[in-house]
């Protein structure tokens, strides 16, 4: 694993989680068909594109083609619980009750392990309404059903891949720096040298997330970009002392870690800025690091988002301190 992939990932867990973590949930299907088919042709072997074209599949009724989409999905990445949930459903819509109800709850099973205790809730809902629309079945007739192993987080490549194919978890995040810990050596000090910065960051990612969602409802509400009173000094803080590196100047350490997040930054204050944007012309944004998903950034959307993300970090605090909480 480079030294400079490393200190990529560093910096991708405080910024790119916060549009991440929930993007398999909050996608709108807003392009045509045919787009996502040519993304499928594209990208082959991106789980995130097949679900995409599953999704367009199942809005336009043709339930075999998204199964096919979503089993295609679930291959490449069997922990894919948004592609077993959807999966279930278009079982449901073609009369298959047995796959309905197994891949609901193999869906379900994944949001817990995944720590997604609104997404895991709401496909148990839909697993108790599966068993009585299809009586012939029986919960104990699903107790020996296998829920995927966990992807094990060999590099850090592996858990950026995770991230984009929006299935990054606590539980991965967790196995990481538990091999870090394991490896030692360099990997040792760096871990040591981000334990309390690392943390400080993701908290001041979360109020800075909280004053953006806030910001975008009102200009949702007031048709005009409309930002909250907190907004910019959060924004500027979270900036401060994002770039208040754990490492002395002048070091190899912290020439690299700065060469990554400049730009990294900049490129998502600008991803930032643009949603603002969309909100008022409500045309559909194509998402910054994976171009087959586009979404419109509507109330129902930015309300879904803001749900997920405000878990999704309380989950990765959680990671450096059991004990937090607010």
């Amino acid at each position: 694993m480079s030294g400079n992939i490393k200190f990529r990932w560093f910096l991708l867990a405080p910024i790119v989680l916060t549009l991440l973590v929930v993007v398999t949930s909050t996608v709108s299907w807003a392009g045509e068909l045919e787009d996502a088919q040519e993304a499928v042709r594209q990208n082959p072997n991106d789980a995130v594109a097949h679900y995409t074209l599953g999704n367009g599949y199942g809005k336009s009724g043709q339930y075999q083609e998204a199964i096919t989409s979503f089993r295609e999905a679930i291959r490449i990445n069997p922990n894919f619980a948004g592609a077993h949930y959807n999966l279930g459903l278009n079982f449901g819509r073609t009369k298959n009750g047995f796959d309905a109800i197994r891949h609901t709850l193999i869906a379900a099973k994944l949001f817990e392990r995944q720590n997604n205790s609104k997404l895991a809730a709401f496909a148990k809902s839909m697993l108790v309404k599966l068993l009585k629309v299809f009586p012939k079945y029986r919960p104990e007739d699903f107790a020996n059903i296998q829920i995927p192993r966990p992807s094990s987080p060999d590099d850090t490549q592996l858990i950026i891949d995770s991230a984009k194919n929006g299935y990054l978890t606590e539980e991965l995040h967790k196995k990481y720096w538990d091999n870090l810990r394991k490896k030692g050596g360099d990997d040792e000090r760096l871990l040591k040298a981000m334990t309390d910065w690392y943390p400080k960051i993701n908290r001041l990612q979360l109020n800075f997330n909280r004053e953006m969602f806030k910001s975008l409802k009102r200009t949702l509400k007031n048709k005009k970009i409309t930002y909250s009173s907190e907004y910019e000094a959060s924004y500027q803080k979270m900036k401060r002392e994002m770039f208040n590196l754990p490492f002395k100047k002048g070091t190899k350490e912290y020439t690299d870690m700065y060469r990554v997040m400049v730009p990294e930054f900049k490129k998502n204050k600008n991803f930032v800025d643009k949603i603002f944007e969309y909100a008022i012309t409500g045309e559909t944004m194509t998402y910054l690091y994976d171009k087959s998903i586009k979404m419109k950034i509507n109330l129902q959307n930015v309300l879904a988002m803001e749900a997920g993300i405000e878990e999704g970090w309380k989950n990765l605090l959680k990671l450096f301190n059991p004990a937090w909480s607010e």
